[in-house]
Formats: structure tokens, sequence, C-alpha cells
């Protein structure tokens, strides 16, 4: 009944698109491992697997054409929600360039922890103001509810990276790995080489928490594992168990800012509470094969 009920939201949200909307589905790949045309035995130690982030979007009516972004993380091989984050901002940015009649993003994607989060509830909210463009809505599917667009597109870009390594090519770090999607025949796609800036984790975690305290939250209140979420224009968020059962609505307060708390959760220094801007990576390379729109 669950995944009945994710499905009919999807399919909605996909059928009653209009021109000045966009549908994105993302998702990480399995960390991909380093490839070297000819490897020695001390090439299998200490493995940890490079950052693949992918991302396809469906813009305007009856589109059944998607655009796909590929986020490649340079200095960080996390899947956790920082990093997804970071990514979702670079594939914001992008199609503000590419797409600049949208206004309004539904974001689809599955439930795993990285997404399904308190955390990313309150950085979804606070990236809304970016770009120009107003994240509308988030809907997850549900555990093992067959595989996505994404998936598919990972195997074919997968393919070409192995033909790219055969022909005696190496990748082992994120950038031969954007090198090798680069020169791939893929179509509608486009490769983001991306700069993570690690030292910025500490003042993202204390923004958030001045976050949760404006949305009057507890500690010990849950919010992630909400299957809908729905941003309103007034700065609200309604969370839905499941599409069309509604079990909370949270509310900004402004003026809980003047509290104690807030200025111990954030130092006077660096208080960005009205910037809503987070700056967490610097695009290095970037790489198209967008083909004309039909």
């Amino acid at each position: 009944v669950r995944v009945e009920h994710q499905r009919a939201a999807i399919s909605s949200s996909l059928k009653d698109m209009t021109p000045v909307d966009a549908h994105i589905i993302i998702d990480w790949k399995i960390k991909f491992p380093p490839v070297k045309y000819t490897e020695t035995s001390v090439d299998h130690f200490g493995k940890r697997g490079l950052s693949w982030h992918g991302c396809a979007a469906y813009v305007g009516s009856y589109c059944d054409t998607p655009t796909f972004y590929d986020t490649i993380m340079e200095n960080d091989n996390l899947q956790d929600t920082f990093s997804t984050v970071c990514a979702l901002e670079a594939v914001l940015w992008a199609m503000k360039r590419d797409f600049p009649q949208v206004e309004s993003v539904t974001i689809q994607c599955d439930n795993a922890p990285c997404y399904q989060c308190d955390a990313m509830v309150i950085a979804l909210s606070l990236l809304r103001p970016l770009c120009d463009q107003r994240i509308k809505r988030v809907l997850h599917t549900e555990t093992q509810d067959g595989k996505s667009i994404v998936d598919a597109h990972f195997g074919v870009a997968r393919r070409y990276v192995d033909a790219y390594v055969n022909e005696g090519n190496d990748v082992a770090v994120p950038a031969q790995l954007a090198h090798a999607l680069s020169r791939s025949p893929l179509n509608n796609t486009r490769i983001m080489l991306l700069h993570v800036d690690s030292a910025r984790r500490d003042y993202i975690r204390d923004l958030l928490q001045h976050e949760r305290i404006l949305f009057g939250l507890r500690r010990s209140d849950k919010i992630g594992r909400a299957n809908e979420i729905v941003f309103e224009e007034n700065g609200s968020v309604r969370l839905f168990g499941h599409s069309g059962f509604l079990s909370k609505v949270l509310h900004r307060n402004e003026k809980a800012s003047n509290t104690p708390l807030v200025e111990h959760a954030i130092n006077d220094d660096r208080d960005c509470a009205c910037q809503n801007e987070f700056d967490l990576a610097v695009l290095q390379e970037e790489h198209e094969s967008l083909l004309p729109q039909p």
C-alpha cells in the first residue's frame, strides 16, 4: 500500500508539470572503484572508491527525455548528507543556466539515510532561495521499489568508462573519471568535477542546528522519516508519513533567533542565518554533451 501511494504521487507530479516545472531524480552510484589499465597487487589495498552522484532532470510538460547531471567529488569520497547537499547545489546552479525558465523543482529519491534524515529536510529549506528555483516537493520511493532511470544511466556510463580503461588509460582519481565520462558518447549529459569545502562541515552543522531551533524542534524530534515533504512559499514545511497522509507541519519562527540557545549554536562572527547560502563546493571542471532540446 505504501509503495502504491508513493508511485501515485510520483506519477501525478510528472503528469501535472507545467513549462516552468522540473522533476529531478537523484541517486548515488555505489562507490566507483579506481581502475588502472595495468594493476599491481599493491593497487588492491586501501581502495576507498570514488563518489559519483547522478541526477536525471525532466523539464517542462510532456518531457520524455531527461537531462543527466553527473557530479564527481574531487576531494571527498563520503556519501553523506553534506556531500549530497553539495551535489544538489551544483545541479541547481547548472539547471539555472541550462533551463532559466524553471521556477520550481520536485526532487525524487530513495530512502537512503543520506536523503531521508532530519538534516536533509532542513538543508533543503535553506537551498530553496538559491538559483531563483523553488524546491517545491520531495518524494521518497520505498525500499526496493525497482531501479530508477539514474541507475540505468550509471550502467551505460560504466560501460563507457570500462572501454576507456581498455584503451590503455587509468581511472584512479576523480579527475580521470570525469575525463573518461566527458569522452564518452553520452547524450544530454553534463559532467561536473566538484571540489568540496570539507572545512565548512562544522559551520554547516551549526547552521542546521540553528534552523532546527527556528522550526521549534527539540533534539528528540525526528522529522526525516517522512516519505513526502512539501515546502510552502511562506516558509512552513508539511511532512507526510506517506503521500496523502499529513503527519506534521513545521513553522519557522524568526523570533527564536534572539534566544540564548541560538547564540550558543551560531557564533556572532559567522552568523549567516539570513543569508540562506551554502557555498559548499567549487566547480573545478565541467564537460557537456547536451543535445538541443526537442
